[in-house]
């Protein structure tokens, strides 16, 4: 699961067993915008 969002990538790794590879999809844009507000 490695792309465009390589922050978001490394953070599936803790979850890919709970959240699908194509819901990660949905989620890693949202996940790098909170990720860059912190």
């Amino acid at each position: 699961m490695t792309g465009a969002l390589p922050m978001a990538a490394s953070l599936y790794e803790r979850v890919r067993r709970v959240i699908p590879p194509v819901e990660w999809l949905a989620f890693a844009g949202d996940i790098e915008a909170i990720l860059a507000l912190k």
